[in-house]
């Protein structure tokens, strides 16, 4: 049985090494996400396990506690130790005040905050398809809502897709800043901790 000629698909080689600078800020945005939760798992742990001037580090405690956070059949997901970490700066903040002890507990949850727009922008990246206009700019397709689709229909406008265009640089630099600040969690927040349960 003869097959027909293959057709030619999709160069995907090619489409890679034309745009190897786009996807490398792919990469890069993705990685430091992935710096980001190494923070909060760290911070996490150091709560539960390390918190207290006088109180020994047990290895063992936290190194299961690490394991358990980064454990994919357990299956916590960033979002999940980003909630804990919250929980955790709020109650620390709440003792503070009962205390009367310095805890920056708003700033905290700011850099928290943050980390969020950092995975939304990862999550944009990884799961939605990413193409370049004419100009080069990464772009992503989304469909328009019934209030866009309905006021384009009264416009005479077809079509129910439109492009979002994403500024890699912009998104890379400000990722890069955030994961700066998520730095502070591990050094700042956690001296200020040690002062208000000192163990």
């Amino acid at each position: 049985m003869k097959h027909g000629k293959k057709t030619k698909g999709f160069d995907l080689d090619k489409f890679f090494e034309e745009k190897t600078n786009e996807f490398s800020k792919i990469g890069k945005v993705i990685t430091v996400l992935n710096l980001i939760e190494q923070n909060l798992v760290i911070s996490i742990t150091i709560f539960f396990t390390i918190i207290g001037k006088e109180r020994p580090i047990d290895v063992e405690k936290s190194c299961l506690l690490n394991d358990i956070l980064w454990d994919d059949k357990i299956d916590l997901s960033f979002e999940q130790k980003r909630r804990m970490l919250i929980k955790i700066i709020k109650r620390i903040g709440r003792i503070s005040s009962e205390k009367n002890i310095e805890f920056s507990k708003d700033r905290y949850l700011d850099i928290c905050k943050s980390i969020s727009r950092v995975e939304q922008w990862r999550n944009d990246l990884a799961h939605k398809y990413i193409s370049y206009d004419s100009q080069g700019a990464a772009v992503y397709m989304k469909r328009k809502g019934d209030e866009e689709l309905l006021e384009d229909r009264r416009q005479g406008k077809k079509g129910t897709i439109k492009y979002v265009k994403i500024d890699l640089d912009k998104i890379l630099k400000e990722s890069k800043k955030i994961y700066e600040e998520s730095e502070m969690l591990l050094t700042e927040m956690q001296g200020q901790i040690n002062k208000v349960l000192p163990g």
